[in-house]
C-alpha cells in the first residue's frame, strides 16, 4: 500500500507530465506552422510578382544566399541536407528539454514514468 507521500507524489508527476505533453504539442505545432508559412510565403511571391520585377530581384538576391547554404550535399557518401538536419535538430531539442524539465528526481520511478516506461 502506497503512503501519502507516494501519492502526492505521483500526483505531482502526473501534473508535470500533462504539462509537458502540452508544451511539446504547442512546440511541434510551432515548428509545422514555422514551415508552412515559409511554404507558403515562397509560393505567393513567386505567383504575385512577375519575374521582371524590381521587387522578386530585390527578393531573390536576398534568398539565394539562403538558398545555397541550404541546399544538399553529399559528405562522405552521405546526403547532408541542412534544412532538414536543424529541424530534426529542433525537434530533439523539443524532446530533450521537456523530458528533463519539472521532473522529481528523488524516486527514478517518477522519470521513467515520464519517459513512458
Amino acid at each position: 500500500m502506497a503512503s501519502a507521500y507516494e501519492y502526492k507524489l505521483f500526483a505531482e508527476a502526473t501534473t508535470a507530465g500533462q504539462s509537458a505533453a502540452l508544451y511539446f504539442g504547442i512546440a511541434v505545432g510551432g515548428l509545422m506552422a514555422v514551415s508552412v508559412v515559409a511554404h507558403w510565403t515562397r509560393k505567393l511571391y513567386l505567383k504575385m510578382f512577375p519575374k521582371t520585377s524590381a521587387i522578386r530581384r530585390v527578393g531573390s538576391s536576398l534568398a539565394r544566399p539562403i538558398r545555397r547554404a541550404a541546399m544538399s550535399t553529399v559528405v562522405g557518401g552521405f546526403l547532408f541536407m541542412p534544412c532538414r538536419m536543424s529541424l530534426a535538430l529542433a525537434y530533439f531539442g523539443v524532446n530533450a528539454a521537456l523530458t528533463f524539465t519539472n521532473v522529481n528526481w528523488s524516486q527514478q520511478t517518477l522519470f521513467a514514468k515520464r519517459l513512458g516506461w
